[in-house]
């Protein structure tokens, strides 16, 4: 039993000098660039839940993906160069917030673990653990977005003209969202039957949309329909009843494609193509008996910074 015991004394002043030699966590963390944290933010979270700013000098936690996307999260643990756990966490539906501390959670949980393991004689062994279990709540939140677009309209009306086009959307899961906007446009001037006509459109839109990401960038495929009105006011004509200002129902049907490009964890940069098929009267007419076809299809390129509010 001697023998035994002071191999046992031996070992645990080993791991004591061990664990006296330590450096600060920030040293010891390692994270792939992703849209929701960097090693900085991480670093402070899990200091919060390890409740110390170091770990033993031989532990490194290295994080790898991106919480929203489609891979998922991998947190791999080291001590002396060699892995001793691994833990991938899928696709997150939950805020930048909520997913940053879970990961921070499990990997504390890890790193407590792992210094706690001993490999000495009657010492208890004990594998790191790098499992998470959510926090309790009935649904995680969808996340709620912002835009304000500049766009460009052609086919709508009967020349190109400019618009602004804000939104605001809704994730009701992680692939599908929806989407509502409006449009207003810029004046269309055009000569027709001797005068002069101005039209211009105010119109709603409204879209359910399939989401896609892909490392950092966001694709998004769109159906809906727009629905609004055009104003037509004429001047210069002969017959008074050419002149002046009339409104006419606008509805159609549209199709989106956009790409987010993220900026910072809750800013991104939007570029859209719209296109859309009109479903109402498509031609613009004056007393004489002079008209003006309106294409019974259209687009709109447009872009601008989208805002994540949660």
């Amino acid at each position: 039993m001697q023998p035994l015991s002071l191999l046992y004394a031996s070992c645990v002043v080993a791991q004591a000098a061990v664990a006296a030699d330590r450096r600060p966590v920030a040293e010891a963390l390692s994270v792939q660039n992703n849209v929701c944290f960097d090693a900085p933010t991480l670093g402070l979270q899990l200091e919060a839940w390890l409740k110390r700013s170091t770990v033993e000098r031989d532990i490194s936690l290295d994080v790898r993906g991106d919480p929203l996307g489609a891979d998922g999260v991998t947190i791999e643990i080291r001590r002396a160069g060699r892995s001793v756990g691994t833990r991938t966490f899928p696709q997150f539906s939950v805020s930048c917030e909520e997913a940053r501390s879970a990961i921070a959670m499990s990997a504390a949980l890890a790193i407590d673990a792992t210094e706690q393991e001993s490999g000495c004689p009657e010492a208890p062994q004990q594998k790191p653990s790098l499992a998470y279990e959510p926090p309790r709540q009935p649904a995680p939140l969808a996340r709620a977005l912002g835009s304000l677009e500049g766009v460009a309209v052609g086919g709508l009306l009967p020349t190109w003209s400019m618009g602004v086009a804000p939104s605001v959307g809704y994730r009701v899961a992680p692939s599908i969202s929806l989407r509502a906007s409006l449009l207003a446009t810029s004046s269309s001037v055009f000569v027709l039957g001797g005068g002069t006509v101005e039209m211009r459109a105010v119109a709603g839109r409204l879209d359910g949309c399939a989401v896609a990401i892909a490392r950092r960038l966001r694709l998004r495929a769109c159906l809906g329909v727009l629905a609004g009105r055009l104003t037509t006011e004429g001047s210069g004509f002969a017959d008074a009843t050419s002149t002046g200002a009339q409104r006419r129902a606008l509805l159609g049907g549209l199709s989106r494609l956009d790409l987010r490009i993220p900026i910072a964890p809750s800013f991104g940069l939007l570029a859209a193509a719209d296109f859309f098929v009109r479903f109402t009267r498509s031609d613009v007419r004056v007393e004489a008996g002079d008209s003006r076809p309106l294409l019974p299809i259209g687009v709109m390129l447009g872009g601008g910074p989208e805002l994540q509010f949660w």
